[in-house]
């Protein structure tokens, strides 16, 4: 039996929402005992790169969210650590940095956290180079389209809103939402006014006071790097009128409602599943077996840990369908055969012919965002229930306490 061996990085702030990356490794529990590897060696490399994962039996690689570093971590899980694909990656800085890495080794890369879209059009302008690339989770334009979605179903349909607010990290991240968001919303009859924020801000006050006073009725956030607690402290505090959906990265763990001592109450943020979702078979049994496994935080997997548990598998079946792990090529014409039923739905690959190559497609009959709300239970305990799209649905839209 092969053994999966992985190497990974650490990261300062986010370390608790990026521990996911790792738990996927753990909870996956491959098994990679198949005759296709008799002539083979016994052990099989895959490589983590990312700010952090949990330490199991994993060599560490820290890539400091630095992309000089992150082409040294590389560099070395290629060369000297014979790696035969590597998993993971976070900040869209970072990733665009390995694209030639990637290009230069020839190296199958499954990107289960970074959104930029400058990657596909990578694959897509110089397939020969950059087709070793994939990425088991949504880009920025797909996430701003889903954006568009609740902004037209939720927003101006159910609740009668028309000015939106939009807060959003600066960076690469931030930046192509705007121009997509900027755009589209107002076609469906919205007015936008923009505010962006440092990664480091903890002062959120200037931001609020500028949303409130251009009239946003409801604002669409996007937090990776920042952790967001200080906005929703101030959000509260201020009784603030609007009304918060999003992207919040650390606010998918169950630890937020303590963090924020509840004060996230009534925010709705996109998430890749939940307890409370059976998107398919597996979606609940590997969320079982990560709370089985962990007892520090985060103690619910986030949408990483779904990300690289399914990455882990479609991997494992493109190396069992290849017969072999040492043909990158072939690899990668495997992988783009993917058609796996995984935690978050079904995955499978775009073509060339998609704006999007080699990401995975969107809709639903393949996978889409669940927008999740935190919710206060009868104990005033913190709960999180999903409130769109209809089909997974647990729960009505609950406005903030102060709005009735």
């Amino acid at each position: 039996m092969l053994e999966l061996k992985a190497w990974h990085a650490k990261k300062l702030t986010r370390r608790a929402f990026l521990k996911g990356l790792g738990s996927g490794l753990l909870a996956a529990g491959l098994d990679w005992n198949r005759t296709i590897f008799a002539q083979a060696q016994e052990e099989l490399p895959i490589g983590i790169l990312a700010p952090l994962v949990l330490d199991v039996r994993l060599a560490v690689r820290d890539d400091q969210t630095s992309p000089q570093a992150a082409k040294l971590a590389f560099e070395d899980l290629v060369v000297n650590e014979g790696v035969v694909a590597i998993l993971g990656e976070f900040l869209d800085e970072v990733m665009i940095s390995l694209m030639p890495l990637i290009a230069q080794f020839k190296m199958p890369f499954i990107d289960t956290g970074s959104s930029m879209t400058a990657t596909n059009e990578m694959v897509a302008q110089d397939y020969e180079s950059y087709k070793y690339y994939f990425r088991a989770m949504f880009n920025t334009d797909i996430l701003t389209m889903d954006m568009e979605r609740v902004a037209r179903d939720v927003f101006r349909d159910e609740l009668g809103l028309k000015k939106v607010g939009l807060l959003l990290e600066e960076g690469i991240w931030g930046r192509d939402m705007q121009g997509f968001l900027e755009e589209r919303l107002p076609q469906l009859g919205l007015s936008v006014t923009t505010v962006f924020f440092p990664l480091e801000q903890r002062d959120f006050g200037p931001m609020l006071t500028q949303l409130k006073d251009a009239g946003a009725e409801a604002m669409l956030v996007a937090f990776a790097y920042n952790d967001g607690i200080n906005f929703v402290n101030l959000w509260y505090l201020t009784k603030c009128p609007i009304r918060v959906f999003g992207i919040n990265v650390s606010g998918q763990a169950y630890e937020y409602w303590a963090d924020t001592k509840g004060r996230v109450v009534s925010h709705v943020y996109a998430d890749a599943a939940t307890e409370a979702t059976a998107v398919t078979e597996k979606t609940l049994p590997f969320y079982q077996s990560y709370i089985q496994t962990y007892r520090v935080r985060p103690v619910r997997p986030l949408y990483t840990a779904y990300a690289t548990y399914d990455a882990l598998h479609i991997l494992k079946e493109a190396i069992e369908r290849a017969g072999r792990a040492d043909d990158p090529d072939l690899l990668v014409a495997e992988l783009e055969k993917t058609d796996y039923v995984g935690t978050v739905g079904r995955l499978v690959f775009n073509g060339l012919d998609s704006p999007y190559p080699h990401d995975m497609k969107y809709g639903d009959e393949y996978v889409v965002p669940k927008w999740v709300q935190w919710q206060a239970d009868v104990g005033g305990r913190g709960k999180r229930e999903v409130i769109y799209p209809p089909q997974y649905r647990t729960s009505p839209y609950l406005p903030p306490p102060w709005l009735g």
